[in-house]
């Protein structure tokens, strides 16, 4: 991401990130190690809804934690998990999972457009993530009602909803 000048060259589709013009401004002299993944059996979109798949998914985000802090040049203690869709409730449940885990630590948790997708309830994971101190996010769109009323449906200290005009979905 930081080199998204390339973006043009490396995805094509019309995306919005695939245009530069899409990305704020960087930050002088800062710099962030990005890790993403996609879930298994995803590519393309998470068709398949099965208990089982949904728990797998969440297995995956706590691999993909665990992997990202792993790396030499990352400091573990500095993670932040961000995810859209099924992603944003993957983020905050895995995190959850991960906070009795000497693995890895999040510090701090985004989550664009959740809904409770992967069965666990979406407030009850953010109670559990915040009253250990980490922060949690939660981004919607106003017309995007299940997020909307997901990312509206908790309060308590540490965690923050934002809600956009508009009813685009994830990252869209």
């Amino acid at each position: 991401l930081q080199n998204r000048g390339l973006a043009n060259y490396i995805r094509t589709g019309g995306e919005p990130w695939t245009d530069p013009s899409w990305f704020s401004p960087m930050i002088e002299g800062v710099n962030f190690g990005v890790f993403t993944f996609t879930f298994r059996n995803c590519l393309g979109g998470c068709k398949e809804d099965s208990v089982q798949s949904r728990e797998e998914w969440i297995l995956d985000a706590v691999a993909a934690i665990e992997s990202a802090a792993s790396f030499i040049t990352v400091d573990s203690s500095k993670v932040i998990v961000v995810g859209t869709s099924i992603g944003a409730d993957a983020a905050v449940d895995a995190c959850a999972r991960l906070l009795d885990s000497e693995k890895a630590t999040c510090i701090g948790v985004v989550s664009i457009s959740p809904g409770s997708y992967l069965g666990e309830s979406f407030d009850e994971k953010v109670n559990e993530v915040t009253e250990a101190g980490i922060p949690v996010k939660c981004i919607a769109a106003e017309n995007d009602t299940l997020s909307a009323n997901t990312c509206q449906s908790v309060e308590v200290e540490g965690y923050e909803s934002i809600i956009t005009e508009g009813s685009a979905h994830g990252i869209r």
